[in-house]
Parts: structure tokens; sequence; C-alpha cells
């Protein structure tokens, strides 16, 4: 089976296993997931940070744009662009409303394009990821496109998922971007970390 095999057999079984979630179960986990980033020293030290608005049984964001209004952090969240036809981020100010937009996506109205400002953190959604920061999204390659184009002034790239979405081995292609942390309701995976942990093993033997 081929890599765009396995992701579309991968994407199938994650999309039922998160459909599967009662309502209230997708609260009291993203609850606890949120927790996790707004304890992160990268985000309490932040001052911009990239958002995702959550669709359908996406891992809730709520928690974590209070937190950014508490703290005083300027917050941006994917916006489609119809002239780029891609999505690019755009702020997502106290006084902005927000409205339906292309597939019925939430974004802040009026849009105000971010360009390249350079974002501490960006959360990012996804159907499943695995330990290494591999992650597979809907299959539109929307995020990826959309990190790809901001390079470093994307910052730290987090996933946030629960923990049934954690695999442990997500299939890649050459453009897929992979995250620096990966956040669930029960931890904090830092990819890095592992990564250096591994190197250091395959150099010892």
């Amino acid at each position: 089976m081929g890599t765009s095999e396995q992701k579309s057999s991968l994407r199938k079984a994650m999309r039922l296993r998160r459909k599967r979630m009662p309502p209230r179960e997708v609260e009291r986990r993203s609850r606890e997931a949120q927790k996790r980033i707004v304890a992160l020293d990268e985000f309490r030290s932040a001052r911009r940070v990239g958002l995702y608005l959550p669709v359908g049984n996406e891992t809730r964001t709520d928690g974590v744009l209070a937190q950014c209004r508490r703290l005083g952090i300027r917050v941006c969240v994917p916006a489609y662009s119809p002239k780029r036809g891609c999505y690019a981020m755009a702020w997502f100010d106290e006084e902005m409303k927000l409205v339906p937009g292309w597939k019925g996506v939430p974004e802040p109205y009026p849009r105000r394009w971010a360009g390249r400002t350079r974002l501490d953190m960006i959360i990012v959604p996804g159907l499943a990821f695995d330990r290494m920061g591999r992650r597979l999204g809907q299959g539109g390659g929307h995020y990826d496109r959309l990190l790809k184009a901001a390079g470093r002034s994307a910052g730290l790239k987090v996933g946030l998922a629960f923990d049934r979405q954690i695999v442990p081995r997500v299939p890649t292609d050459k453009g897929d971007i992979t995250m620096d942390l990966v956040a669930t309701e029960s931890r904090v995976i830092r990819v890095r970390r592992r990564l250096m942990r591994r190197l250091k093993k395959k150099g010892a033997r």
C-alpha cells in the first residue's frame, strides 16, 4: 500500500474515531488539553499566537483564546484568501466578530491579514499525530501550505489533539510539515527532545 492509500485509510479510521466522541467528552478532554498548552513556558512568554477555530469534533481552543486575551497576547487565525486561492493568517482582535468563511469555517470580520508577521507559536489541528511530530490533516494540504509559506515566522508549531488521535506512525510525503510539540489531555510530547534521544541511541550503536 502506497503512502496515499495509507493516508486515506488512516483518515477514514480517525474521522470515525473522533466522530464517536460524545459532545461532553469533547469539551472535557479539550479543557484538559488546553491546560497543557497554556502552562507551557513558550506560551506564557509569547506575544503573538496563531490559533485555529475548531469545527466538528476538533479539539476546542476557546480556553487558549481566553488566556491569550487575559495575557495580552495577539491572536491570528487561518482565513481563506480567494485572491491567493489558499489560507493565510488574519488577526483576530477582541472587537472582531466571526462569520462563516470558506466551507463554513469561521473567520474574523473585518479581515486584516497578518502577512509575514513573526508568530511565537502556532497551534494546529489534525486527524492524527505521532510521537515524532508527524501530522495527518484532512487531505487538502491547507495547513502544510500555510506553514511552508510562513517558514520561520510561524514560530513553534504545536499540534493539539486528543490522546486517541496519537498513533504509532503517521505516513508522510515530502511536503508534509512536522510539529515541534503535540499536546493532548494527558501529556505534552516534545518532538525535538525525542528526536535527539533517538539520534544519540543510533550514534551509540
